[in-house]
């Protein structure tokens, strides 16, 4: 796809800019790989497919690829130490996780702690659930059941190797929860009211190596999108900052940038290297989508935050886009993108000037969905996807 200038509609979005173009990528071309078509489940009774229509991936500090997606109401985990060095995608360790899970549910989180153990969070029937993988099988604990089902969450180890979940509460806006040896603590993360008046779209979380936990979050009301920030020290608190910090304690919320917009969802949000929030969200000016959607991304650079349009228009009157962003360890931004007008997933990359570059990764006739998009240690994409054409779990790779 060639070159094309984008113009921002005056009313559309205050305080964004739109790109000055979007440049094709000089990129290798992309190995699509099935991953489950079906075959793994002979002895399944169940009518509904269903193959990836969640799915979520991880690497570890090996660069071994870990992996979950729902197939047949069921959860299951894929394993393969070198998946990189494969030609034909056959995982390692395949596994049918032996818990029930939400068949509303929308998203499930895995990641893999320094023993090379994977956790994984979802939702449960329950509410959102935690398994871990031990040399015993997989051990079941009911994390919380005071989330909302497809609210936000976010899910990481913090500096001694303990999980940790951050989620959006019920009643309390969000709250923190994590092990200890008296079970699962729960506890509410004090913010403004005026820091939870709305519906949080996104949030992100990253915990430094002095072991700081930033939290920042998209909270969208009245026309209105808010990027709030927040940190919670484990130690003494840093130098100017007013007042004094115990042990354990939050910083008051303060809001970061806000921005005017109509209508705001698949909000994604990560972490540079250097704890700052970056994140990516599609938006639109009527009640409902009808084909003249925008690819926003919202960072801060010198001189203040700045909301890119990356491209537009992207989806049909039929189905909204749906996108997945992440950011690897030199700051390059990572995402995809599925667009039910040209029936692909575009995948779009920073360069060393920070321009958004485009390719596409898979071609029309699959009719692929619900994008998952994981980052090797070496920066490279990895893009999980569900085939609507077959209902098929495939994994979309850059050649070397």
């Amino acid at each position: 796809m060639g070159a094309k200038t984008l113009f921002l509609a005056p009313f559309l979005l205050a305080g964004c800019v739109a790109q000055k173009a979007l440049l094709p990528a000089k990129l290798p071309a992309w190995i699509i790989q099935p991953v489950d078509d079906g075959s793994r489940h002979p002895e399944s009774r169940q009518k509904t497919r269903d193959i990836g229509r969640i799915s979520a991936g991880f690497f570890d500090g090996k660069n071994g690829f870990h992996a979950v997606y729902s197939a047949y109401n069921q959860l299951h985990y894929i394993y393969e130490p070198n998946i990189a060095a494969q030609k034909k995608f056959f995982p390692h360790r395949f596994e049918t996780i032996p818990f029930p899970f939400d068949p509303r549910a929308t998203s499930a989180s895995i990641a893999v702690d320094k023993s090379g153990r994977p956790h994984v969070i979802y939702y449960g029937k329950n509410g959102i659930q935690y398994v871990l993988l031990t040399t015993n099988g997989w051990v079941l604990g009911l994390l919380t059941d005071h989330a909302d089902l497809g609210k936000p969450w976010a899910f990481l180890f913090d500096s001694k190797d303990v999980p940790v979940l951050i989620f959006s509460h019920q009643k309390e806006g969000l709250a923190m929860t994590r092990p200890t040896a008296n079970g699962w603590k729960e506890e509410e993360i004090p913010l403004r009211e005026d820091a939870v008046a709305g519906e949080i779209a996104c949030l992100g979380a990253k915990i430094d190596r002095e072991g700081t936990l930033h939290l920042a979050y998209l909270l969208n009301a009245k026309n209105k999108a808010t990027l709030w920030y927040t940190r919670r020290y484990s130690g003494a608190s840093p130098a100017g900052v007013p007042g004094p910090m115990e042990r354990g304690s939050w910083e008051p919320a303060r809001p970061m940038t806000d921005f005017t917009v109509r209508h705001l969802s698949n909000c994604r949000m990560a972490f540079t290297a250097d704890a700052q929030p970056v994140y990516a969200w599609v938006g639109w000016t009527k009640k409902e989508w009808d084909g003249n959607e925008k690819l926003v991304f919202g960072e801060r650079r010198a001189g203040g935050w700045r909301q890119t349009i990356i491209e537009e228009p992207i989806a049909s009157g039929q189905e909204l886009a749906r996108l997945d962003f992440a950011v690897d360890g030199s700051g390059r931004g990572h995402l995809v993108l599925t667009n039910p007008n040209t029936l692909n997933i575009a995948y779009f990359s920073t360069d060393a000037k920070r321009r958004w570059l485009k390719t596409v990764i898979a071609p029309a006739p699959m009719r692929p969905r619900n994008p998952s998009l994981s980052v090797d240690q070496n920066g490279r994409p990895w893009v999980l996807f569900q085939d609507g054409r077959t209902d098929t779990l495939r994994l979309a790779r850059l050649e070397h």
